[in-house]
């Protein structure tokens, strides 16, 4: 893999990443699971209502990141960089005026969308989570500037303040306002806009480092003309901002349905699905997030000069990255659902941890095929394909909605439907993407190396489980036992690993790039 000046690659990349994604994780997951026993099933189907739409309004940032990226990654492969500095302003400017225009619209309209989505209540949490829009937009820019030069520092760092900030303050606000329950979600929604703000002066203290490089860039007129490169970020976004918008849309759709077509307590319901399971069926993807925001920049960089053999290793090292990740996650998801989801959130009613269970090991292989379907995305997005991509996003998020609407109705089937449209959704995805990447980018997966090694470490695990089980079956009552089990099985896991070769030939490449990762972060646009 060729390196550039500062020693950052793909694998220094998504390591730095995927660390900080990791540690972002645990402060989330510490966060949200005292938060979800703190409010209950209720408020939290609260404070989850407004995030579809914050999440839809914020893609665009999203859309640009990923333009960004792109952008810059292939300016420095081809030209060193020259440009860098004005794509940076010029996606500053376009993603401030739209940010601060996204976030006016959310003020200004927050009763009425809170009424046409069923519970006035959370028209205050809209108001308030509003200015978060324009802050997570600036971040959007600066992200990608950092991210398209393969510097993956400044994102894990704001990640993890971000995440700490929303620890700490949401539960202090959450917890000064109770027992009224909407004030209290309104504190928590307020801890989230403070911890976009901290998160945007983290990008801002990084590229304030280096005033003789960054500064200096942004003032560099380069060869391309600003028309050209909003033409440029534009082009890009469009597709991907696309296809980002349709996954809030499709959450925003599915609390409606659920709302709307699901008999008993909708609101509880959902409240059991968006909090306590969604937040444990993404975590695995959350963690393995950053492999695929590495390879993006990557791939980009790679078509530009025609380096089909870089993009082959890199896809196949990302995917195996990805199920060393993720695979043990979703062994436990399937086996080991009501001891870890008593374990997290015990504070809920038995009722509702009985129906959160049940929920994680139905949906449980959807997280494995969600991780699929995003790094599947990033190499088209990096590739050029965006249109690509979008198209086989909207196929599946249409799968989703109409299988959701039709089960909904199913009083056998209910809440469960949540749980088999997703998996439906990202197989379409999965699929699509395989067939189109192999017969039209000439992009070829190892399979042994790649999957069946990860998977063959995973029945180790499955075996320390069913072990603990019949041999102890009482172990997993508890929350020592249950931790004891899990630690145990980590531990071999890792072993099956190594003594699988998973990682053959590639653990002292990894080793050189901590190395090299491990310095002080260093380095300007144009190095």
């Amino acid at each position: 893999m060729k390196k550039t000046k500062n020693g950052n690659t793909f694998l220094t990349g998504a390591l730095i990443l995927t660390a900080g994604g990791v540690l972002a994780k645990v402060l989330g997951a510490v966060y949200r699971i005292p938060l979800t026993n703190l409010l209950g099933s209720y408020a939290i189907g609260l404070y989850q209502l407004v995030f579809p739409l914050y999440t839809l309004l914020i893609t665009v940032s999203m859309g640009f990141c990923v333009a960004v990226s792109r952008t810059i990654a292939r300016e420095k492969r081809l030209h060193g960089c020259e440009d860098c500095g004005k794509i940076l302003r010029c996606a500053l400017i376009a993603l401030g005026g739209i940010g601060a225009a996204l976030s006016l619209a959310l003020f200004l309209f927050a009763k009425p969308i809170a009424t046409l989505q069923g519970n006035e209540s959370i028209a205050d949490g809209y108001r308030i989570l509003s200015p978060a829009v324009l802050f997570v937009c600036l971040t959007g820019a600066l992200r990608g500037y950092f991210q398209g030069q393969m510097k993956m520092q400044p994102t894990a760092v704001s990640q993890v303040a971000e995440q700490l900030a929303k620890l700490v303050l949401g539960l202090t606000f959450a917890k000064i306002f109770l027992p009224d329950e909407v004030r209290a979600v309104n504190g928590a929604i307020l801890a989230v806009t403070l911890s976009e703000i901290i998160s945007l002066a983290v990008f801002g203290i990084y590229f304030a480092v280096d005033k003789k490089g960054q500064k200096k860039a942004i003032k560099t007129d380069g060869v391309m003309q600003s028309k050209e490169i909003y033409a440029t970020l534009f082009k890009a976004a469009l597709p991907v901002t696309c296809a980002g918008v349709l996954a809030p849309l499709s959450q925003l759709i599915d609390s409606a349905l659920i709302l709307k077509l699901l008999t008993g307590d909708a609101t509880r319901l959902y409240g059991i699905w968006s909090g306590a399971v969604h937040s444990l069926f993404v975590m695995p993807v959350t963690l393995s997030a950053g492999i695929g925001a590495a390879i993006l920049p990557d791939v980009s960089g790679n078509v530009a000069v025609g380096d089909m053999d870089g993009i082959n290793k890199k896809v196949n090292t990302a995917f195996k990255l990805n199920n060393v990740i993720v695979m043990p996650c979703v062994t436990g998801f399937l086996f080991l659902s009501a001891p870890i989801v008593k374990l997290l959130y015990g504070g809920l009613p038995q009722e509702d941890l009985f129906v959160a269970a049940r929920l994680l090991s139905a949906v449980s292989v959807g997280t494995l095929l969600l991780c699929y379907s995003g790094t599947f995305n990033s190499v088209l997005q990096g590739a050029g394909k965006e249109y690509v991509s979008l198209l086989f996003v909207t196929l599946s998020i249409v799968v989703r909605t109409v299988t959701n609407a039709i089960l909904l109705q199913n009083q056998k089937v209910g809440i469960f439907a949540i749980a088999f449209s997703t998996i439906l959704c990202y197989l379409v995805s999965v699929i699509c993407s395989i067939v189109y990447l192999r017969k039209k980018v000439g992009i070829k997966l190892d399979l042994w190396s790649t999957f069946t090694k990860p998977l063959a470490a995973c029945l180790a695990l499955v075996a320390v489980i069913l072990s603990a089980r019949l041999l102890a079956g009482g172990l997993l009552e508890t929350s020592v036992g249950t931790l004891a089990v899990i630690g145990f099985g980590a531990v071999v896991y890792g072993v099956a690993v190594v003594a699988l070769k998973v990682f053959e030939g590639l653990l002292p490449t990894i080793a050189k790039k901590l190395k090299h990762g491990g310095k002080k972060y260093a380095g300007t646009c144009t190095d």
